[in-house]
């Protein structure tokens, strides 16, 4: 994403201004539910249970749009649920190592999540969207990042904290969540301008900042 926002300009749409909302919505509840240090059985229900509602509204928002040509319809889904396949062996693979590695260099689990892990699983996301920008899908760009973070706090978040209680650390909550909460308020009000290099370079930063952080510990 930051690749694309540094080479082309990005106009804002509606639905993604009002998907920003839900986005920021996610991150602040998020930082509410972990400020005990603790994200509970019933709070990863609550997020699983936004999430529903979240992809509800979205099949209700687009239920007017056109169908795909049958053909068409019939090699995409074959080659999303290969891609599908594909990552989910991918990211097995890159947990396990991550956490190999970790035990090896002596470095918390945390650090290698919030790094390694984190930036390995974004790559896909990173492909698809620089491949559909080629494509002329420039909305993806957006939509890709919002969705991610919605998918990440209320999907993933919500059933790891509904199988079993999620600890979260004092640098996460002192540090990561903060700098999350000002990424996000910085990215609402981003993307209701053109994004350009400018914007790109800002939201770069960001990410600078945390990986600085990350030394820190």
């Amino acid at each position: 994403i930051f690749y694309y926002l540094l080479n082309s300009n990005i106009e804002p749409e509606n639905d993604a201004n009002s998907d920003s909302y839900v986005m920021l919505a996610a991150v602040m509840l998020l930082f509410f539910f972990a400020s005990d240090k603790l994200i509970s059985e019933i709070e990863g229900a609550i997020f699983f249970s936004l999430y529903l509602v979240y992809i509800f509204w979205l099949y209700k928002r687009s239920s007017a749009s056109e169908s795909s040509d049958s053909d068409e319809g019939k090699t995409s889904f074959m080659y999303l649920g290969g891609g599908l396949i594909a990552l989910l062996i991918g990211a097995h693979i890159t947990v396990d190592s991550a956490v190999e590695i970790a035990k090896a260099l002596g470095v918390p689990e945390i650090v290698i999540g919030l790094s390694v892990v984190a930036v390995g699983t974004s790559l896909p996301e990173l492909a698809g969207t620089v491949s559909a920008a080629k494509m002329g899908h420039k909305e993806i760009a957006v939509g890709n990042v919002i969705g991610s973070n919605i998918a990440n706090i209320f999907l993933v978040m919500g059933v790891l904290a509904t199988v079993s209680p999620i600890q979260i650390e004092d640098f996460v909550i002192e540090r990561t969540l903060p700098l999350l909460i000002l990424l996000t308020v910085a990215t609402f009000f981003m993307i209701r301008i053109p994004l350009t290099r400018l914007g790109g370079i800002i939201l770069f930063s960001y990410f600078l900042l945390f990986i600085y952080q990350l030394a820190l510990i």
